[in-house]
């Protein structure tokens, strides 16, 4: 398939959709993360960052 048409009766393109569910959900979270910080996780982070600069 990769140098040609295909042979009859294969199918071509995803059988569905259900697989691009998990890659839209981290790609809505890398979204909503690239654009605000939620708080529990902006506290965490100033956490860690007050235990390694010691």
């Amino acid at each position: 398939m990769l140098y040609g048409a295909p042979p009859v009766g294969t199918a071509v393109g995803e059988g569905s959709r259900w697989p691009l569910v998990p890659l839209g959900a981290c790609m809505a979270a890398l979204a909503v993360l690239g654009l605000t910080v939620p708080a529990p996780l902006q506290t965490l982070l100033e956490q860690i960052v007050e235990i390694v600069g010691r």
